[in-house]
């Protein structure tokens, strides 16, 4: 299995506010496809999100765990973007600051 098909990548541009995360919310299950794929989510580019756009990831993340997937948020080096996202990540979510860094912690089989 070669890494493209354990890893998914989703790349938010704009910012996500509460009007959008419906439609955000049904294109995270369509990206996930399969059930076997990991996911990363680069929000390292994006503007604001809201908390319904948080929600919507920790609602994917949760259904992730139950099939063992991981979901991987890439923040870049934004500090406040890294202290939101890690104020919510608990075991759901593991943080990066690249793409990167994603992609090798899917290559390498860790969680982080």
């Amino acid at each position: 299995m070669d890494l493209h098909e354990q890893v998914r990548t989703v790349v938010v541009t704009g910012s996500l506010d509460p009007t959008e995360e419906p439609g955000f919310a049904r294109r995270l299950a369509e990206l996930a496809g399969d059930g076997n794929a990991d996911l990363i989510i680069d929000v390292s580019g994006s503007g604001p999100i809201s908390p319904a756009g948080v929600r919507a990831v920790l609602t994917f993340a949760q259904l992730a765990a139950r099939t063992r997937r991981r979901v991987r948020i890439v923040t870049g080096d934004n500090l406040i973007t890294r202290v939101v996202w890690a104020s919510h990540a608990g075991t759901l979510l593991d943080l990066h600051e690249s793409l990167r860094s994603a992609y090798g912690a899917v290559a390498d089989g860790c969680p982080d």
